[in-house]
């Protein structure tokens, strides 16, 4: 109530009082970090290469972790920041090794800035605790992967002359053979086979006579990535047959896609047409319905869950992003 005296026991100190105590105690311990920092920083820095054993011996600490101090007592961006960083000394040294990955990842120049704008944009505070700065460590960790992952991916595709297909400047419709002589590489497929198709990799008695039969695998992208879509149609009664051409494409049975039933009843159904949906690696497809039977309906799905260039055999298209096997 307004006008209300708090009133306390003896040696007892009110919130606002152990706030203030707890403040000032934390203040003591951040000046604490980085003048212990500093100290080791200069230790090494004025009496030459061999201080760090002897502090270690000394202070009764192990190298590394003299190591670690000087990094942290050395750096002129902390040191001078003292105020707006977090005090404890894995989240310092975490800040050393972001600063070497920005600049590893970024070069120089953009790098430093990377790493100036972590303090000026607040991802890191006074306040801030040591996850976040190892969430910036996981977000450049996992940029410096992707770029490897693409450079290594685009070192496979040189050394075999392949290159992805361009549907705008290549020739939009091209046989099999044809794709495989220009090394054309696609990243998603919508495979159609004719009757004479079926019957024919259906008698076959491996994978490896369908791929031999027809390379699709060799059309097929190489990527780290993304996840490689590829969806057979083939009626119902054939679904064998699709599955084991799934897998001489180089592809992972995923799921099915049946049109929907308007009753509850179990029948025989020999000639609806079904889509066996496949993958090379494995991706996040939340979409789990084809709206229409048309083929627009399937290329649309496709577009949807997979990515360019697309590649369709046994059927035709003007799509712009799509090319033609026939």
């Amino acid at each position: 109530m307004p006008g209300t005296i708090e009133v306390l026991p003896p040696n007892t100190l009110s919130l606002d009082e152990h706030v203030e105590k707890i403040t000032t105690a934390r203040d003591k311990v951040r000046a604490g970090t980085f003048e212990f920092a500093i100290a080791i920083a200069d230790a090494c820095d004025q009496l030459g290469n061999d201080t760090q054993s002897a502090l270690a011996d000394r202070l009764e600490m192990d190298q590394p972790a003299i190591s670690k101090w000087r990094e942290i007592g050395s750096h002129p961006l902390i040191t001078g920041m003292q105020d707006s960083l977090p005090p404890t000394f894995g989240s310092l040294y975490d800040l050393t090794r972001l600063e070497k990955k920005y600049l590893s990842h970024y070069g120089v120049k953009k790098g430093a800035t990377r790493f100036a704008e972590v303090f000026s944009k607040d991802k890191i505070t006074g306040n801030s605790q040591r996850k976040d700065v190892i969430n910036l460590l996981y977000d450049v960790d996992r940029r410096i992967k992707n770029k490897k992952t693409k450079q290594n991916q685009a070192a496979i595709l040189s050394l075999g002359g392949q290159q992805l297909a361009n549907p705008t400047t290549n020739k939009k419709s091209q046989s099999i053979d044809q794709l495989l002589k220009s090394k054309l590489t696609f990243k998603s497929f919508l495979v159609i086979p004719d009757t004479e198709q079926i019957r024919d990799w259906g008698a076959m008695d491996f994978e490896d006579d369908i791929s031999q039969d027809f390379p699709l695998l060799d059309l097929r992208h190489t990527s780290h990535l993304d996840a490689l879509q590829c969806l057979i149609k083939v009626p119902v009664k054939d679904i064998p047959t699709g599955l084991k051409c799934l897998e001489a494409f180089g592809f992972e049975y995923r799921d099915m896609l049946l049109p929907s039933q308007k009753n509850a009843e179990y029948e025989i159904r020999k000639n609806e047409d079904v889509l066996i949906r496949g993958e090379r690696g494995r991706g996040k497809v939340t979409n789990m319905q084809i709206k229409g039977d048309t083929l627009d309906a399937i290329l649309d799905y496709i577009e949807d869950i997979g990515s360019s260039p697309y590649l369709v055999v046994g059927e035709r298209t003007d799509r712009k992003d799509w090319m033609i096997c026939t």
